[in-house]
């Protein structure tokens, strides 16, 4: 069974730095591959 990834909102967040995320309606696989590059840690 493969491993989980390190969740990385959780272990910034745990060192006191700021995690960036986007969220909405409307999120196509599209648009999540066009967010991916830009650097938030969540989508």
């Amino acid at each position: 069974m493969p491993s989980m990834r390190p969740n990385r909102v959780k272990h910034k967040l745990a060192d006191g730095e700021l995690a960036t995320g986007v969220m909405g309606t409307g999120m196509t696989a599209d648009l999540i591959e066009w967010l991916g590059p830009l650097g938030f840690d969540s989508v």
